[in-house]
């Protein structure tokens, strides 16, 4: 019998608090998910939704007020991109403490709500739109992971079953719509020129977090947020999930000699 991963990260999309059906379901699913892995300990942040969508409305018509928005929250005045940036960390923070009301109080089940000073304090991830709550995830699983025997397993729900190779040639706005088909890839490689296979128009996970792979050489997992008992097959076979969803890594043969970084 194969041992269960220690710790699980789990970025949650935000898109889910638009839908209080799913938003209950969801974090039902993650509940119950503890439970039946009590062995496992589970880290959870949500994606900014529609609450960081205004903010990037924002950049782009007035990107200037977000200047004054954060100087009148803090006192510190910073570049538009550099206060659009954590403006929008604190509206995850912010989707994560509504979500953690909704939590069943189980010990192996953790909203994480501080990232804006984890990040602040290492000072290591780039103030930029190519950063968002996938990338902030993966860092967390990296440098929060207590587990020095295995990798932490880094879960992406989102509001789609994983990567899809569209059977048309719809832009990625409307190819996110659960009723536009495809084909599920169930694997998608980062070679190390930092392009990936199968090549797409876009792709359901920000920039960042394709350098991070490459950089770490842990895998991540996109799984379907209103289907998140998908998450037990990765857990049980992450090599070869056993679930519908798509694994996301460095392109093996490239990287066999290499050492992952620490």
């Amino acid at each position: 019998m194969k041992v269960l991963p220690s710790e699980v990260y789990i970025k949650v999309s935000g898109t889910i608090l638009d839908d209080g059906k799913y938003l209950i379901k969801t974090c039902t699913g993650l509940v119950n998910l503890a439970h039946e892995n009590l062995d496992t300990q589970f880290h959870v942040i949500m994606g900014g939704g529609a609450r960081v969508d205004a903010l990037r409305k924002s950049f782009r018509e007035n990107r200037m007020s977000l200047v004054k928005t954060w100087r009148d929250l803090t006192g510190e005045t910073l570049e538009p991109r550099y206060a659009a940036h954590w403006l929008a960390i604190q509206e995850m923070e912010k989707n994560g403490k509504v979500v953690q009301e909704l939590f069943e109080p189980v010990g192996n089940l953790n909203m994480e709500t501080g990232i804006k000073y984890q990040l602040q304090q290492a000072d290591t991830v780039p103030e930029s739109w190519d950063v968002t709550s996938d990338s902030i995830i993966y860092w967390l699983a990296v440098h929060e992971s207590k587990s020095n025997e295995r990798d932490p397993i880094i879960i992406l729900l989102k509001p789609v079953d994983g990567v899809l190779c569209p059977h048309d040639r719809k832009s990625w706005k409307e190819r996110r719509d659960e009723k536009i088909t495809g084909s599920l890839c169930p694997v998608v490689h980062i070679k190390k020129d930092g392009t990936i296979h199968p090549r797409l128009h876009a792709y359901p996970f920000d920039r960042h977090i394709s350098h991070l792979v490459l950089e770490y050489g842990i895998p991540f997992y996109i799984v379907n947020v209103r289907l998140p008992w998908r998450i037990n097959g990765i857990l049980k076979e992450p090599d070869e999930p056993q679930t519908p969803c798509t694994k996301v890594s460095r392109l093996p043969n490239e990287f066999a000699h290499v050492k992952k970084t620490t």
